[in-house]
């Protein structure tokens, strides 16, 4: 909660479901490496890549409809989001694949554990965003765990 209370402790709309969402993914995640582990030895990351993204379109795709934009997407807008799918999602995804066939799922976890930690470290860097102690403070958290995880 130390990282993603709102800055000053006032609520904001929507944090609530922001909150729940980051559960659920995390929840996901953590299934998708016992899903992979149980069903996909042998199967190529590239492969795995593929599948996940696939099964990730056809489930938002009912959804599309509930979301229409204002206006067409611009070019600039459209080669972001290609780049994010390819970069962001299919390459990271064939890594994070091919990772989980390496050296297992539950140190594959805990690089998604960084995440959140990263995510602070890169709105300060690249976008002036401020640190709090809660913040800090989270993130520390989250590397301690990941430390401690990863210990034998």
């Amino acid at each position: 909660m130390w990282l993603v209370t709102p800055a000053g402790g006032e609520s904001a709309a929507g944090y609530l479901w922001a909150v729940c969402a980051c559960l659920c993914a995390s929840f996901l995640y953590a299934v998708t490496s016992l899903v992979v582990r149980r069903w996909g030895r042998g199967v190529p990351a590239a492969g795995m890549a593929l599948g996940a993204q696939v099964v990730a379109a056809v489930a938002i795709a009912p959804l599309l409809p509930l979301w229409q934009p204002a206006s067409a997407p611009s070019a600039v807008v459209l080669a972001n989001l290609a780049a994010l799918g390819l970069l962001g999602s299919g390459v990271a995804y064939a890594l994070y694949f091919r990772l989980m066939a390496d050296v297992g799922a539950a140190s594959t976890q805990t690089v998604s554990f960084l995440v959140p930690a990263f995510g602070l470290l890169w709105g300060a860097l690249f976008l002036g965003e401020t640190i709090g102690a809660g913040g800090i403070a989270g993130a520390a958290c989250i590397v301690l765990g990941t430390v401690l995880i990863t210990r034998h």
